[in-house]
């Protein structure tokens, strides 16, 4: 029997390996049905009929009339719209449509999937939103990376007993990078690295980091898209991931999420997706109100987590670790798509 379709954006035809969480989700519901972008839909009766559902994942950086005249259409076959609720509002926003786009896609889609469940309280419209959400926890990364013989630490002259603080990914300005560099310069940690790779989009960000790393020491920068085939090599060069997140967009974190999968803890804010797991202690959460407050904050949780020395930030990894496996795994996240409306009771 063929299988009926789900529409997903982003669409799965496109560079969608690059985000690791769509590419997980993807695969998962690619089991049970045909995982196709809004764009391999044609207006065709029959094959509008085979529509399962539509989940939608950052789609208000794109919202525009052509895509609401395309959920106005799925709406007519009776076709259900899954959001995912990933920020408070989008990251570095420069348009305000991009805000109130959020908003338009709370108040029109039929499901609101939360990534965590401290996230419930930013919903736009509470009142009349908060029924239609449902918590499905983020699937977790472990063994989503291939293994590789590339060893940074060795690469690097760092011995068994070094602590190396590290951040990965996309570097961009609400993820604060440069307070991570300030707070390593400042602490001057001997024994200690800082780890920091991805890529760059704003030249004028690029200039401003390229200029403090030059007055570091011990600081390792490799400023290049981190393939997912080298993504484990620089996991298991870190000891711990920072992600000094600005609160005022941030909610969850997939990065929080990968280094969990990988044995590694992190330093983080209490945003929504930490506060989940605010008393596991798996990893040092802390709270700011200004930027001033951050960098502080941020910098004592780098000492606290030098002192504890390098083995008991790997326990605390593979705590997490374990955290992971037990609440974040296909089995729970396949239940609560059940539980939404997305799978069937005898597909989980």
């Amino acid at each position: 029997m063929e299988k009926k379709y789900i529409i997903y954006d982003p669409n799965p035809g496109g560079n969608i390996r690059d985000n690791l969480y769509a590419a997980r989700m993807v695969d998962l519901l690619s089991q049970y049905y045909q995982v196709v972008g809004i764009e391999n839909i044609s207006n065709d009766p029959y094959k509008l009929r085979q529509v399962k559902c539509v989940f939608l994942n950052w789609t208000e950086y794109r919202l525009n009339a052509f895509l609401k005249r395309r959920l106005y259409l799925y709406r007519l076959y009776n076709i259900k719209i899954f959001w995912a609720f990933h920020n408070r509002v989008p990251h570095d926003f420069v348009e305000q449509k991009q805000v109130q786009n959020l908003r338009w896609l709370a108040n029109f889609c039929d499901r609101i999937i939360l990534l965590s469940e401290s996230s419930r309280k930013y919903l736009p419209d509470y009142r009349k939103n908060g029924k239609k959400a449902i918590y499905v926890p983020h699937i977790n990364y472990i063994d989503a990376y291939p293994k590789t013989n590339a060893d940074i630490r060795k690469t690097h002259g760092i011995n068994e007993e070094s602590v190396v603080f590290s951040f990965l990914g996309k570097l961009r300005p609400y993820k604060n990078i440069d307070l991570i560099i300030d707070a390593f310069i400042e602490l001057d940690l001997p024994n200690a690295f800082l780890l920091i790779a991805g890529p760059i989009q704003d030249s004028r960000f690029n200039n401003d980091l390229l200029r403090q790393t030059g007055l570091g020491k011990r600081i390792i920068v490799d400023l290049g898209r981190i393939s997912n085939g080298d993504m484990e090599t620089y996991l298991r060069a870190s000891d711990v991931l920072i992600l000094p997140y600005n609160k005022t967009s941030s909610m969850n974190s997939g990065a929080m999420i990968m280094a969990f999968s990988y044995g590694r803890t992190v330093i983080i804010p209490r945003i929504a997706m930490a506060e989940d797991i605010y008393d596991e202690g798996i990893a040092f959460i802390y709270d700011y109100e200004t930027q001033e407050e951050n960098y502080a904050a941020l910098k004592a949780e780098i000492y606290k987590a030098y002192n504890l020395k390098r083995e008991n930030l790997l326990k605390m990894g593979k705590r997490a670790k374990d955290y992971m496996e037990k609440y974040n795994g296909e089995i729970e996240t396949l239940e609560t798509l059940r539980r939404a409306g997305i799978l069937e009771s005898e597909q989980v």
